[in-house]
């Protein structure tokens, strides 16, 4: 569809490929447990959300970058 402009083998594109696998990682081993512990009253978990958003947060604005100015190509 890309007209041979966008290759799966290009370095900026399996980065972000690589980033948005490991920020599901996060969302569902960190963020998504500490968020049901938060709910059930635990103060400490309060914490992992927020370390957590940051996280995500920072994988995102990296995976941003790659996509938009394609480091590498």
């Amino acid at each position: 569809m890309s007209d041979g402009v966008i290759e799966f083998s290009q370095t900026w594109f399996w980065l972000s490929l690589v980033l948005w696998l490991a920020m599901n990682g996060v969302l569902h081993a960190m963020l998504l447990p500490a968020e049901r512990a938060a709910a059930t009253g635990d103060e400490t978990a309060a914490k992992k959300v927020d370390t957590a958003g940051i996280i995500l947060a920072l994988m995102l604005a990296v995976m941003v970058y790659l996509m938009v100015f394609k480091p590498g190509f």
